[in-house]
């Protein structure tokens, strides 16, 4: 059966522009149902880029045909608390949202469409630092349910969440940002889609750094996909899994950067990718990348994990081949490099490559369906390297007195 495949963009991960924001419910004079409310939200968006576009087409006269809803907050502080309909309680199809600031300004939306049900946001900032938080959820679209977004953010921190917006037929959507200390954190799932259920992502932010995660952004039929981006002390994290793609699953990416570091991690993000995992942590002034799938479509069960610390840089590529029969699937890349190392993998051909670098050192593994190569350099004194590839080749170089050892099972090294 043809599948109708919407206009979206399929590179980049440019930063999640939020829906219009709507505030009658924050400054009204007493408050109104859910239902008046979305009446009123309804006449924006029936004339909004969505409906011009015709994803959703339909006007607040046409409400016959359709149940509006909508709850929003935004709430100043000091200490300021809005909640609608009121704190604990729902709306007629069971959507809330919630903005509590104590010092800066905290801003929820969450069902505010065309049939919107149990979709909650929730936005807060904490100390009396000014801080922003803005939390989104199910916002400019219809027929989505049990979505959620949550932002926290202290310190002069700024969070954003958004979970499903301009979108139509996504449930079960959770997105979650934390930023203390003046740092960013934007979690974005689920928005400009449609038909994505059941995936995560989360951002963690503290220090003057960036987190940043994206899951089934501007896709569609995307399920049980999550993305986790942790940035500490002046450092960069960037996690994305099923974004801007469609038909993948079970996809996961993890990026974690602190002391003026770098992560980036990918997974599956091109068309029908499934079960791939990606993993890059980097510390103390270091970079590391990731990524798993995502090099084309159709590309299943690859693995690629990559560690940095103390001015080291390591990469690992899982899949990395873009024609047809390539060996894009099942592939591992490992890597991992200490103390200003230099370690790669990249990894296609259904094969295994494991390198690590400690001190002024290098180690490369490079395989495909064509064949495999493998690189070790200790050139520099107090260096020691090691690569190995999934045909049980294997390279040794060790430095320890300025005098290079290399060592290998023959064909390599």
């Amino acid at each position: 059966m043809a599948r109708h495949r919407p206009a979206h963009a399929k590179s980049g991960f440019g930063r999640y522009t939020p829906p219009r924001r709507i505030r009658e419910a924050a400054h009204a004079a007493s408050p109104e149902s859910g239902i008046g409310l979305a009446r009123r939200a309804g006449v924006l968006l029936g004339t909004g880029a969505l409906a011009g576009a015709g994803i959703i087409g339909l006007t607040a006269g046409s409400a016959s045909a359709f149940t509006l809803t909508g709850t929003s907050a935004d709430a100043f502080g000091p200490n300021g608390v809005v909640c609608f309909p009121s704190a604990g309680t729902v709306d007629v199809r069971g959507n809330n949202s919630c903005a509590i600031a104590s010092a800066g300004e905290a801003e929820a939306a969450a069902g505010n469409g065309y049939s919107m049900s149990n979709n909650s946001a929730l936005a807060v900032t904490v100390g009396a630092i000014p801080a922003f938080a803005n939390a989104f959820a199910s916002n400019e679209a219809h027929f989505n349910a049990e979505n959620s977004a949550s932002a926290t953010a202290s310190g002069g921190a700024t969070a954003d969440a958004y979970a499903a917006n301009r979108s139509h037929n996504n449930y079960e959507n959770t997105a979650i940002s934390v930023a203390n200390g003046g740092g960013l954190a934007e979690a974005a799932v689920a928005n400009e889609s449609n038909h994505n259920s059941r995936n995560f992502v989360e951002a963690w932010s503290n220090g003057l750094s960036t987190a940043s995660a994206f899951v089934a952004n501007r896709g569609e039929f995307n399920f049980e996909n999550s993305a986790v981006a942790m940035a500490n002390n002046l450092s960069t994290a960037f996690a994305a899994a099923a974004n801007h793609t469609d038909d993948s699953t079970d996809n996961a990416a993890w990026a974690a950067a602190s002391g003026f570091s770098t992560a980036t991690s990918n997974a599956g993000n091109d068309d029908n990718n499934h079960g791939n995992a990606s993993l890059a942590t980097a510390n103390l002034g270091s970079t590391s990348t990731a990524q798993a799938g995502g090099f084309k479509e159709f590309e299943y069960g690859n693995l690629a994990e990559a560690g940095a610390v103390g001015g080291a840089t390591s990469s690992a590529l899982a899949g990395d081949c873009n024609f047809s029969d390539c060996g894009g699937s099942h592939n591992t890349a490992l890597s991992s490099a200490l103390a200003g190392g230099n370690a790669s993998t990249d990894i296609s051909g259904g094969n295994t490559g494991i390198a690590t670098a400690t001190g002024p050192a290098s180690s490369s593994v490079t395989e495909s369906i064509a064949g495999s190569a493998l690189s070790t350099d200790t050139s520099g004194a107090g260096g020691m390297a090691y690569a190995a590839d999934g045909n049980a080749n294997w390279a040794i170089s060790l430095n320890f007195n300025g005098t290079e050892i290399n060592l290998s099972n023959g064909a390599n090294g």
